[in-house]
């Protein structure tokens, strides 16, 4: 007998684990969908300029909201760093705008060092998962990439570096 409630109560806990993956699969980044018009992005830069994504109308926009400490941002970079240099040498209006969820500068200044991420746009927001940029792009869980398209509007969400290649090439 107590087999049974033992099954019963394995059963019971892997439906709860089924369900609260789906849950969180379904709310990942949902507060911005494809389709919609990118949110406005002012920051500061490093160079005492702020940063605002509207200057970039009329060139696709790749957004990538990671962290110095999370290793699959970290792996992600590399082929971020990629598509960088390759949309470069073909003169292609691409731009990279790498948002960092860090909450000391320092290790974001060395990420950007190790990664060589230094050609792109960087910026930092200490405030981490509580900066208004966080927030509006519906962050909780990173990395998170979007890209805009020349009109301002997000046409793909966490897309691999080969779906990037794709959507682009087919817009333009």
């Amino acid at each position: 007998m107590q087999k049974i409630y033992t099954y019963r109560f394995l059963i019971l806990l892997a439906l709860v684990f089924v369900i609260c993956i789906c849950v969180y699969t379904n709310t990942r980044n949902n507060k911005i969908q494809v389709s919609m018009q990118v949110p406005p992005i002012v920051m500061p830069m490093q160079a005492d300029s702020n940063f605002n994504i509207n200057k970039y109308k009329g060139k696709f926009v790749f957004v990538e909201f990671w962290a110095s400490w999370c290793a699959p941002c970290r792996n992600s970079n590399q082929n971020i760093v990629e598509l960088f240099h390759q949309y470069q040498q073909e003169k292609k209006d691409v731009v990279f705008v790498m948002i960092s969820l860090d909450d000391k500068r320092q290790n974001w200044q060395k990420a950007l060092l190790q990664d060589s991420l230094q050609p792109m746009i960087n910026l930092i927001d200490t405030l981490a998962w509580k900066s208004k940029v966080a927030n509006d792009f519906g962050i909780n869980s990173i990395p998170a990439s979007f890209l805009i398209n020349k009109e301002g509007y997000i046409v793909g969400k966490d897309l691999t570096k080969r779906e990037v290649q794709l959507l682009i090439k087919k817009m333009e």
